[in-house]
């Protein structure tokens, strides 16, 4: 058997069981195995100079790949880095963003991943990029009209998307 990476010179032989047997030399390369790459982020969604983190994750039968080289790339946007090597984890984290006039299109970030003696691997996230900007509302309130010095005061602010998403209610102290 053969573990080790390179080209080997075999000889095959056939035996029909009846005395008869053939051989044939050639040539067999034995590879390491083939990078299994990864891409992860927190949305599939983003808009116009939002920026999202991406994690690439690269292993070689499910062992993490340390010192990958990593290109990657976003047509119509940015990455920072859009290049470097794996860490001891496998993973290279960049920042994706969608350059201006890209609203209503979906990007798709491309990674590719090489190291010796291992076969390139590589994977595709698709982004959509909103055309228009979430509309906002914002309300600040509180029941304290008047404070004496050090006394504390809860202040309630309430975002609530116009466009019909979902509200978040953030509750701040603060001292005058």
């Amino acid at each position: 058997s053969y573990i080790a990476e390179g080209t080997y010179n075999v000889i095959l032989s056939a035996d029909d069981g009846l005395g008869s047997v053939a051989r044939k030399a050639v040539l067999v390369d034995i590879a390491q195995g083939a990078i299994d790459v990864a891409l992860n982020a927190p949305w599939t969604q983003l808009y116009v100079g939002q920026t999202m983190d991406v994690t690439l994750t690269a292993t070689v039968n499910g062992v993490a790949l340390p010192g990958a080289a990593v290109a990657a790339t976003l047509p119509g946007g940015t990455l920072t880095p859009a290049s470097g090597t794996t860490d001891a984890n496998g993973q290279f984290k960049t920042v994706a963003r969608p350059s201006a006039g890209t609203g209503g299109q979906t990007l798709t970030l491309s990674a590719d991943v090489s190291k010796a003696p291992y076969t390139s691997g590589s994977d595709g996230y698709p982004i959509y990029v909103q055309p228009v900007p979430l509309g906002m509302s914002v309300a600040v309130t509180s029941k304290t009209t008047r404070m004496m010095s050090l006394e504390t005061a809860t202040i309630r602010v309430r975002i609530t998307a116009t466009t019909g998403g979902g509200s978040s209610t953030l509750i701040r102290r603060s001292n005058p």
